[in-house]
């Protein structure tokens, strides 16, 4: 049945001709609200009597699929700036398919709660932004179509953050965009970009100025802070993240924000991890790791249930940056049964946990992706670990593996790219057959690990671990008859990877790139 009014083309010809021109009045922007919002009442009224089927209301407004659902949902909201932030289940960052990644800056949840979440996607070019996925790169035969998605939709951003600038500067709608912004920034690895965005954003927050969160002002100080010390620590400004978390730490309101005051500390142990060079700083280079595990076991599971599983993992890993020291500046090998240790007590905590007490998707995500490091991480270490029987080690390590890949293929969406560390994952069940004799199959894993890699590795970690991949492929070829041109080759790639490294992460050994610099809202 047709409806009287054509919602979809009424609210194109509304949208897509406001939205491409500067505002010159204020009048001129409330009537298009309040034209929106007729809109929004008219569609309610075919929804509530049945004039139209839901399918195709749905359509009508951008498709019968997930995007056209959150058109609905969006189109339903009146703008929120005023209002209150009540829960809603149809559209929220819980619910909106961000994907995960472990350079997230955790603004989201903060900045974005379901009601202005409803409000800033009635902007077409936002919901394009959210909905189409670029918050992640796209693949690299698709590399001119990446760099104009990136130039439409950083436009689309600052077009709609002066909109809603105009209407309230500063508002909850404002603030949200530049968070999302940063976000945008974050996951194309365009670092600079994110800080100055998160600049106007900390200005907005500080104790200086009036903000619709005033209540809660100071905890969103401190997301702030924690996203610009994570993006400083990524570009290779371990120095400067420190400053930024210590300064955290002495302020005495922060006892009452305990998983900020663990995110700070986990944030100076990983610059830490990074900076240390001689062994007089070694001695006490795990210390951090360990305070930031007893701090969170001390405090209610329920508050961040997930958060301890990822301090063992940045601990084991700070094991083995120990060992790794060690055994470079004395030449004798350093055990690596405190890392194993730490994993599997990761791993135990996972299983204490279990999915049922997680009640969202993000967190089954993370849950699935914490699976699979810690795993991943445990197959590393029975390689590496010294043993009479290598058999016995590779036989462990593939179980590691299996179990890892079995996690994350969990997370994978058929309509995106691999989940961040897949390639990791596959590399470490190639080399499990490499050392099992089957080389060719060991071949076809790393060259699939190579192609995830290439089109999904963002930050100095991702890059470090996409470089090993490259260099285990490398290696491997340069050990058959005839192949040592193609071996070669890989070898250059690699190289080149680590020399556009920010100078403190070159020549990093591949356990740097497991390391997680978390923030409460992950």
């Amino acid at each position: 049945m047709k409806p009287f009014i054509d919602c979809g083309a009424m609210r194109r010809s509304i949208l897509s001709t406001n939205s491409h021109q500067p505002l010159k009045t204020m009048s001129t922007l409330a009537t298009i609200i309040r034209t929106k919002a007729t809109l929004a009442t008219r569609c309610n009224n075919h929804l509530r009597t049945k004039m139209l089927p839901h399918r195709d209301f749905a359509d009508e407004c951008g498709g019968n699929n997930a995007n056209g659902r959150l058109v609905v949902a969006a189109r339903r909201r009146e703008f929120s700036s005023s209002s209150s932030d009540t829960t809603d289940s149809s559209l929220s960052t819980n619910n909106i398919a961000w994907p995960l990644t472990s350079s997230n800056l955790g603004l989201l949840p903060s900045f974005c709660p379901p009601q202005v979440m409803a409000s800033v996607s009635q902007l077409p070019e936002v919901l394009a932004a959210i909905q189409e996925q670029t918050f992640t790169k796209l693949k690299q035969n698709q590399q001119m179509q990446q760099q104009n998605h990136q130039h439409n939709h950083e436009e689309s951003f600052h077009r709609s953050i002066d909109i809603f600038e105009r209407m309230q500067q500063g508002g909850k709608e404002h603030l949200a965009l530049l968070a999302l912004l940063s976000e945008y920034h974050q996951r194309q690895g365009e670092f600079q970009k994110a800080l100055e965005t998160m600049e106007s954003l900390a200005a907005y927050t500080s104790s200086g100025n009036s903000s619709p969160y005033n209540n809660n002002n100071f905890r969103l100080q401190q997301d702030v802070a924690l996203a610009q010390a994570k993006v400083l620590w990524l570009q290779g400004k371990s120095e400067e993240s420190a400053a930024i978390c210590l300064e955290m730490l002495k302020n005495a309101e922060m006892k009452h924000l305990p998983m900020h005051h663990a995110a700070a500390r986990n944030g100076q142990a990983l610059s830490r991890l990074v900076l240390t060079e001689t062994l007089d700083d070694a001695l006490t280079l795990r210390d951090p790791s360990r305070m930031v595990i007893k701090f969170l076991e001390q405090q209610q599971e329920e508050q961040s249930p997930l958060l301890l599983p990822i301090a063992y993992l940045n601990y084991g890993s700070a094991e083995i940056i120990y060992a790794q020291l060690v055994s470079r500046i004395n030449g004798v090998d350093a055990p690596l049964d405190g890392a194993m240790r730490a994993w599997a007590k990761g791993l135990a905590c996972l299983r204490k946990l279990g999915k049922r007490n997680l009640n969202n998707e993000s967190s089954l995500q993370l849950f699935n992706t914490l699976k699979a490091r810690l795993n991943v991480n445990l197959a590393w270490g029975a390689l590496e670990i010294a043993n009479p029987s290598e058999q016995d080690n590779t036989q462990k390590a593939s179980e590691f593996a299996r179990k890892a890949l079995k996690a994350l293929e969990k997370n994978i969406d058929q309509t995106a790219p691999k989940p961040e560390g897949y390639g990791h994952v596959l590399s470490l069940v190639a080399t499990c057959y490499h050392k099992s004799g089957q080389a060719v199959t060991a071949e076809g894993l790393l060259q699939t690990a190579v192609d995830e890699t290439r089109s999904s590795s963002i930050g100095p970690s991702q890059i470090i671990l996409q470089r090993e991949i490259l260099l285990t492929l490398s290696r491997l070829l340069r050990d058959w008859e005839n192949r040592e041109e193609q071996g070669q080759k890989f070898k250059v790639q690699a190289d080149s990877l680590n020399a556009g490294l920010p100078k403190q992460w070159q020549n990093k050994s591949p356990i740097f790139g497991t390391l997680w610099f978390w923030t409460p809202n992950e």
